[in-house]
């Protein structure tokens, strides 16, 4: 069957498979499912050992394997038509490839050359049902003008022959004569017939010959005898007159060897083996660009939805060995020849070396001038330097401050004058680490973290701590280091000071003595306004006790005393006892003076003893307290007296807002609310607020809006909040009154 023949037998047989190939499609959805390895089948029409196949599957594999996302297992099926292609021989390989994919899911199927889609348009839904095919190394004219079948794409190759017979016409103008060598093979006589008919056109100025029909070495005598001005051009032998199988890349060499005149082809697989070149197309692009249709069909593209790839036709390219044995000059190649297999000269092959050997002279040359120039310098830099070091040691001896550098091992490189006479008996050389011995032993955990931190972020560190002197006493100490680096930014070590801070301590420490004894002094004031409202509420609970314990001596006197009774007086009597021993703890507390002592507290807890503690007050004087808690545990650093105090001063300020005659609603409200990092205390009134203009100074000593107030109060507030991390204020209420807040950081 001939290759026309086949094809629209093919075309035909794909007419009638349209509708059941659609329903297919339809019911197995257009794009591949996902899976871990997908499956392709290469078939080829010929041995992938020729070269021009192996070239193109080199390339098919490569960008297939390359660039799939997916594991990609190839299968090659090598039809061999040009030795075996007899209609029984196909029947039966249609047959042996249904029975070896039978059991196998196949993703798609590449047909390389035109006899293998012309198989595959004829069998393939038969062997691969279902699966798409990408076709390449195929013309145009041979795919026709008829569609393809909905699953078929792939890459068109633009042979021409005629570009080639240019290039001869351009390098052998006096030719007169061509003879075209080709093969018996269905698919030699395919590229003949299509060369013929692009020769036509140059039939009026030269006469053509064509040898197809002769045995190989009848061949090869016939062209070491031709005419002169004679032209060889080669297409392919597979087969030649005499029906022996070849393969058309040895041909080629020995037609090369054999002619009398200079041989070019078409494909660019002949080049180097004699041919002199021509106008060649590579199959390695057109494997590449199959292997990347292939992958977009893999990833679910419709075949029918991409258009037919047609890489570019090729380019003139010749072996420099063949232009040489025919006196050919390179200057007449045509623009954008490649030139290949060029004989290394002497220049070529040690022209880096020599170039090497004068740059290395000059480079050395250089070095040296530029060594003595450095010499020099780094002499005078020398000198600068020492004399650096005196005038750096002369103004470290005399500052007031201990200085200290380390190297990057840790090791002392310099202590100057007034940390020798510190501590008495460190030099450069020992480890720095060595100073952690002279740190108080309460100071020396925070003080070595802070600086083990500084030291492995390579950063600035500073601590306070205690440091022992020669003779035994303890100073506090403001140590700072800072870390040395070079231009390039290699760590040098660290360069430090200490600062006597003692007296600063001392004078800090006295201060907190001072304000702790003022906060006292201002709750014990606070205590005794509140004389009265302690009294009686004391007085509720001893009262409930006596009329308790009377009543059970009542009952006790009788006949026949109501045990259950007395035991109900009995817990009442203690209950108000613990009530009582409650009030006079909670006064005790406030009036004690005491060393402040931070601990983590509950702030609703706390708070509310205060509340409880000014109930009686607030009812004596007639306002209405409202104590709003936090719906969750609120839990801050703070010293439990202090804070009870702050409380304490802003309800009394309060009361005071709103015990005005001028009041028409006498009510305070105290809130506990939060946000992402602090608590908040807030003490709202509704008396007559604070002047705008006196808002910045009502935390300020001795500021007061009462009669008779020495306006320590809210000062006394703002030292002890202040003196907790945290902060106070107060703003008026868009109605009447005013809200004083202290706002604390939460424990985490």
């Amino acid at each position: 069957m001939g290759d026309s023949q086949l094809r629209r037998y093919s075309i035909r047989a794909f007419r009638q498979l349209r509708l059941a190939s659609a329903l297919v499609l339809a019911l197995v959805g257009c794009a591949p499912a996902l899976a871990d390895t997908r499956h392709v089948v290469l078939v080829y029409d010929e041995r992938t050992s020729l070269p021009g196949l192996s070239v193109l599957d080199a390339s098919l594999v490569r960008t297939l394997t390359a660039e799939s996302p997916d594991a990609i297992e190839v299968y090659r099926e090598q039809m061999d038509l040009s030795r075996f292609g007899s209609a029984a021989y196909l029947l039966e390989l249609r047959n042996h490839l249904s029975a070896k994919y039978g059991g196998r899911k196949i993703d798609a199927v590449v047909a390389v050359m035109g006899p293998s889609l012309d198989f595959l348009l004829q069998h393939g839904a038969a062997i691969f049902p279902g699966a798409p095919i990408v076709f390449c190394g195929i013309d145009r004219r041979e795919v026709g003008d008829e569609p393809l079948p909905p699953n078929v794409t792939g890459v068109l190759l633009k042979r021409a022959f005629h570009p080639t017979l240019d290039v001869v016409l351009a390098l052998h103008p006096d030719t007169t004569r061509i003879t075209v060598v080709a093969g018996t093979s269905e698919f030699d006589t395919t590229l003949l017939e299509q060369a013929k008919n692009e020769f036509r056109a140059y039939e009026d100025r030269l006469a053509f010959t064509y040898l197809t029909d002769l045995a190989l070495e009848d061949l090869l005598v016939q062209l070491s005898t031709l005419p002169p001005k004679t032209v060889v051009l080669y297409s392919s032998v597979f087969r030649d007159g005499a029906g022996a199988s070849f393969v058309p890349h040895d041909v080629a060499a020995r037609v090369s060897a054999a002619a009398s005149a200079p041989v070019y082809a078409f494909v660019d697989q002949y080049l180097g083996s004699g041919i002199v070149g021509g106008h060649l197309y590579t199959l390695d692009t057109h494997g590449e660009q199959a292997a990347k249709l292939t992958l977009k069909v893999l990833a679910g593209a419709e075949p029918a939805a991409l258009a037919l790839a047609e890489p570019p036709a090729g380019q003139p390219q010749f072996d420099v060995r063949q232009l040489k044995r025919w006196n050919l000059d390179e200057r007449q190649l045509p623009p954008g020849s490649v030139v290949l297999f060029r004989e290394p000269t002497l220049w070529s092959e040690y022209s880096n070396y020599v170039i090497g050997a004068v740059v290395l002279g000059t480079l050395q040359a250089l070095m040296i001038a530029a060594l003595l120039v450095q010499r020099s310098r780094r002499r005078r830099a020398e000198a600068e330097l020492r004399e650096g070091d005196f005038r750096f040691q002369s103004m470290a001896d005399m500052a007031p401050v201990l200085i200290w550098i380390v190297d990057a091992d840790r090791n002392v490189t310099f202590f100057n004058k007034g940390w020798r006479n510190f501590v008495g008996n460190a030099w450069p050389g020992t480890p720095s680490d060595s100073w952690t011995s002279c740190v108080h032993p309460d100071d020396r955990p925070s003080a070595v973290a802070v600086y083990e931190q500084g030291v492995a972020a390579r950063g600035a560190f500073t601590v306070e701590c205690r440091l022992r002197r020669h003779d035994g006493e303890y100073r506090w100490m403001l140590c700072a280091g800072v870390p040395r680096f070079t231009l390039a930014g290699h760590f040098l070590g660290y360069i430090g000071s200490c600062s006597d801070i003692n007296a600063m301590r001392e004078g800090e420490s006295e201060k907190q003595r001072l304000h702790a004894a003022l906060a006292h002094v201002g709750r014990v004031a606070t205590m005794g306004e509140l004389t009265a409202s302690l009294a009686h509420e004391l007085y509720q609970p001893l009262a409930a006790i006596l009329t308790n314990a009377d009543t059970a001596q009542k009952l006790l006197e009788s006949g026949s005393p109501p045990l259950d009774q007395v035991q109900e007086i009995l817990a009442d009597i203690q209950t108000d006892d613990k009530r009582a021993a409650a009030i006079i703890r909670g006064v005790r507390s406030l009036l004690q003076r005491h060393e402040i002592a931070k601990t983590t507290i509950e702030l609703n807890e706390t708070v509310g003893e205060i509340v409880r503690l000014m109930r009686q007050e607030a009812i004596e004087r007639g306002v209405e307290m409202q104590f709003v808690r936090s719906e969750q545990s609120l839990r801050v650093s703070a010293d439990r007296v202090q804070l009870q105090q702050v409380v304490l001063n802003l309800l009394l300020n309060a009361f005071e807002a709103v015990s005005s005659p001028s009041v028409n609603e006498r009510r305070i409200t105290l809130r506990i609310a939060s946000t992402a990092d602090a608590a908040t205390i807030a003490v709202s009134d509704c008396g007559a607020g604070v002047p705008t203009d006196k808002l910045s100074q009502v935390f300020e000593p001795f500021y007061t809006t009462k009669k008779g107030g020495l306006g320590m109060g809210l000062s006394i507030t703002r030292s002890i909040v202040e003196g907790h991390g945290g902060r106070v204020w107060a703003a008026n209420n868009p109605g009447a009154g005013a809200t004083f807040c202290i706002s604390l950081p939460l424990v985490p």
